[in-house]
C-alpha cells in the first residue's frame, strides 16, 4: 500500500500537493474533516481556472487585438470582435485540448484514488 502510493504520488505532484500533503500526514487514510474538504474545494477552483485559461486568454488576447484595430482605423462596430473571438476561442480549444484532456483525466484519477483511501 505504502509503496503503491508513493508512486502514485510521484506521477502526479504537479498540480494537486496540497491534497497529498494531507493524504501523507495520516499514511492510514483520509478522513473526511473540514480541513480537507477545504483543500479539496481549492484544488477544485484551481483546476477550473487552469482548465478554462487558455480559452479565456485567447479570447482576451484577440478582443484586445481588435479594438486597437477598431481604435487605428476609427471603426465603432461593437459587434466586429464577435467572430475573431469565436475562432480564437476554437483554435485555442483545438491547439490545447489534448492538454485540457490530460489534466481533466488527472485530475479525475486524482480524485478516484482519494476516494477509494478515505475514510
Amino acid at each position: 500500500m505504502v509503496g503503491d502510493y508513493w508512486y502514485y504520488l510521484s506521477q502526479r505532484v504537479l498540480l494537486y500537493k496540497s491534497i497529498f500533503l494531507v493524504v501523507m500526514m495520516n499514511k492510514m487514510g483520509v478522513y473526511m474533516s473540514q480541513d480537507f474538504f477545504l483543500i479539496l474545494f481549492k484544488d477544485s477552483v484551481k483546476f477550473a481556472f487552469l482548465l478554462s485559461a487558455p480559452c479565456l486568454l485567447a479570447s482576451l488576447f484577440s478582443g484586445i487585438l481588435i479594438s486597437f484595430f477598431q481604435s487605428s482605423m476609427q471603426i465603432s462596430e461593437q459587434t466586429l470582435s464577435f467572430i475573431p473571438k469565436i475562432i480564437s476561442v476554437f483554435l485555442s480549444c483545438i491547439f490545447f485540448g489534448p492538454w485540457m484532456l490530460q489534466v481533466t483525466v488527472d485530475y479525475i484519477k486524482n480524485i478516484f484514488y482519494i476516494i477509494s483511501i478515505l475514510k
